[in-house]
């Protein structure tokens, strides 16, 4: 058989058999959503009739389902938001701009989008909620989604601790950044000792889906820098994205970025915060659908499993 003969073929049963992986996992995460609704249902049922036999509330315990164990507490996350809550509020704040007609963040239910099954590695459970994030901006005028974190992120930087954000991303079209036009996916900023909030450093996404790190120029003592990277967002599939943080107010801070196990960026000898002065609020994170002339309208991704961590998750 040629060689591009077997190739094709070998894809061809690739293909065949994620589409039947990500059928089961979806089939799974209905079926375990199905069982929780019951078992509150079944709970519901068992306490009404205990109350109508009269049991003490010991004896009405003992007949209840046993309460779901969660998973293992890691040390290592200082905060995750998986939307398993059916919810954002694992965040600290939303901010859309210039509304919400033009750019929004909800949690939504992914057996409803039309996005591929996978399975948490926070929970060993499928993933049944995940957060999505659009914005619809124009050739002229600028929209987007914001979606912050504040406790943990500012008593790190404060700290000079150095962690790392990470997240899974689901991209269902490729991004098109039209000349002109621009596009923030994530972004570290700080608040200046006059109370000035910055972003300091903005990640990007440019046409070939390729990540780019551009700076403000206050974070490099006056030039705005860009680092680009030539490893492209996988399209139509789970990406999985790490961002190590070395909090300083000088230029010993770095930033590193990992696209699914490969290092992207590494950008060493920066600085990624302001000196601490009097600042209610140091240091922040968003993750973000923001732009401007670009395409597709609206331009939609989908977030699950971010956390906050002392060190790289496997």
């Amino acid at each position: 058989m040629p060689a591009n003969v077997a190739l094709a073929s070998e894809l061809a049963l690739t293909n065949t058999a994620l589409a039947t992986t990500n059928a089961n996992l979806t089939a799974l995460a209905q079926q375990v959503q199905a069982l929780t609704a019951q078992s509150a249902t079944n709970t519901a049922a068992i306490v009404d009739l205990a109350k109508r036999l009269g049991l003490d509330e010991q004896t009405i315990a003992s007949l209840l389902p046993p309460v779901p164990v969660p998973a293992p507490y890691d040390p290592q996350i200082q905060w995750r938001a998986s939307m398993e809550t059916g919810d954002t509020s694992a965040w600290s704040e939303e901010v859309n701009t210039p509304s919400d007609a033009a750019a929004n963040s909800s949690a939504v239910q992914v057996a409803n989008e039309g996005v591929p099954a996978r399975l948490s590695k926070l929970f060993n459970l499928p993933s049944l909620w995940v957060l999505k994030q659009w914005c619809s901006p124009t050739a002229t005028g600028s929209a987007g989604t914001r979606m912050a974190r504040y406790p943990e992120i500012d008593k790190l930087c404060r700290a000079g601790t150095p962690f790392y954000y990470s997240f899974w991303d689901f991209f269902p079209t490729a991004l098109t950044v039209n000349p002109g036009g621009w596009y923030n996916h994530w972004q570290i900023a700080s608040n200046d000792p006059n109370g000035k909030p910055v972003p300091l450093w903005v990640l990007g996404i440019d046409n070939g889906m390729t990540l780019n790190f551009m700076s403000d120029p206050t974070a490099t003592l006056g030039v705005s820098k860009r680092f680009p990277s030539s490893l492209p967002i996988q399209v139509g599939q789970w990406n999985f994205f790490e961002i190590g943080i070395t909090p300083k107010p000088d230029t010993t801070g770095a930033l590193k970025v990992w696209l699914n196990g490969q290092l992207a960026l590494d950008i060493p000898n920066v600085q990624t915060q302001f000196p601490l002065a009097s600042q209610t609020l140091l240091t922040w994170i968003t993750s973000n659908a923001y732009g401007m002339n670009i395409a597709p309208i609206p331009f939609v991704h989908y977030l699950d499993d971010c956390t906050v961590s002392l060190g790289r998750l496997p």
